[in-house]
Parts: C-alpha cells; sequence; structure tokens
C-alpha cells in the first residue's frame, strides 16, 4: 500500500492518539463529577479506537510499534494541571494541541495521503473536532473565573491610584492626618461604589443597555 506519509509521522500520530487516551482515562479516574467522569471515559476509548486505527496503518507498510508508548510525562502534567486548576484550565491549555491536530488530519484528508484509509481517517477528524464540543460547559466557566479575576485587577488598580492621588494631593496642604486619612477613605468608598456599579451594568444584557442601570 502506498501512503504519502513517512515513518515518523506514523509512529508520531501512534504515539499522540495512545497518550490523548491515557490523559483521558487518567482525568477519569480522579473526577468527582459521574457526568463528566463519563464523557473522558467515552474520549478515552474514542483515542484508543484512533490509535488502533495508526497502528493497523503501521502493520500495512511494515513497521513495528509494538515498543511505543504513550507520553508519562504528558500524562503526569495532565492529571496535575487539573488537580491545581480545574478542567476548565485543562481544557484551555490542551486546546492549541487539539486545534494542531485537527489541521494536521486536516491536510491529510485533502491531500488523501492515506490512500484507501482516507475516509476512515475523515471520522477520526470528526471525532477530534466534536471533542472540543464535551468540554465547553467547563470551558466557560473558566472563562467567566479569568473574566472576574480581570476585574478584581482592574479594580484594585484603580483603586490604588484614586486613593493614592487624593493623598499625595492633600497632604503638602493639609497638617492633620486624621483628613488626610477620611479624605483617602472617602475617595477609596467612592472608586468601590463606581467600579460596583459600572461592572452590573456590564453584566446587564445588550438590548437593556440604553435604559437606566437603577430606577430611583
Amino acid at each position: 500500500m502506498e501512503l504519502r506519509l513517512s515513518r515518523d509521522e506514523i509512529v508520531e500520530n501512534y504515539r499522540d492518539e495512545l497518550t490523548d487516551a491515557e490523559i483521558y482515562a487518567a482525568l477519569a479516574r480522579i473526577e468527582n463529577n459521574s457526568k463528566l467522569r463519563e464523557e473522558l471515559l467515552k474520549l478515552s476509548q474514542y483515542e484508543t479506537g484512533h490509535a488502533e486505527f495508526w497502528k493497523n496503518i503501521a502493520s500495512q507498510v511494515g513497521i513495528d510499534v509494538s515498543n511505543v508508548k504513550p507520553s508519562k510525562f504528558s500524562v503526569i502534567y495532565s492529571v496535575l494541571i487539573r488537580r491545581l486548576f480545574g478542567l476548565g484550565f485543562l481544557v484551555k491549555l490542551r486546546e492549541s494541541a487539539e486545534v494542531e491536530a485537527i489541521r494536521r488530519y486536516g491536510e491529510m484528508v485533502r491531500r488523501k495521503a492515506l490512500g484507501p484509509y482516507t475516509d476512515r481517517l475523515r471520522e477520526i477528524l470528526l471525532d477530534e473536532v466534536s471533542h472540543e464540543e464535551v468540554f465547553k460547559e467547563e470551558e466557560s466557566r473558566f472563562e467567566a473565573f479569568i473574566d472576574n479575576i480581570r476585574d478584581a485587577m482592574y479594580g484594585m488598580s484603580d483603586g490604588l491610584v484614586e486613593v493614592l492621588a487624593a493623598v499625595a494631593g492633600l497632604a503638602p496642604v493639609v497638617a492633620d492626618p486624621m483628613l488626610i486619612t477620611l479624605a483617602g477613605l472617602i475617595v477609596g468608598t467612592a472608586g468601590t461604589l463606581s467600579m460596583a456599579v459600572g461592572a452590573t451594568c456590564q453584566q446587564r444584557p445588550r438590548g437593556t443597555l440604553g435604559k437606566p442601570c437603577y430606577r430611583k
């Protein structure tokens, strides 16, 4: 059988699919959410099937992949990231690798690099694309978490600038430290209320942006 792939490419694809299968299986073992655990196990089974496909391709062209093992480092690293930062963060972290796999398989399908096995490779490509949909909810939660952290950092930065500017401006002309402290507290409170109102208005639906955030 004539293929338009090198030996290294076949072995690399086989190892990548084996590694992905091990990663999803390891994540399933530590997942407390039963629904997510079931999805992870399904993904592991899919990836195992993909690895078997590449093993069969290797066998067809006389390549021995019996000594090819999944990357233990990638599995341990993924589990560690999952424990420390959550599944949403891990999904975002692996996103670039998934996109690269989709791009690579898409190019193989376009070139018909696997000859008569191109249709099966197209099915694998669709599986890889569907993987992105499984964790949409976790990904959206993570993005909301990041947005909250960003808003908090911006708020603290703005608050510090306002308070320091007020204190620096009053210190040369006001002798009483208590008055300077009181002025700093007033400015800080006003800034906090301003940021809270701004954040509330930002979260309103687009159709209500023209309406006042609060009614008298």
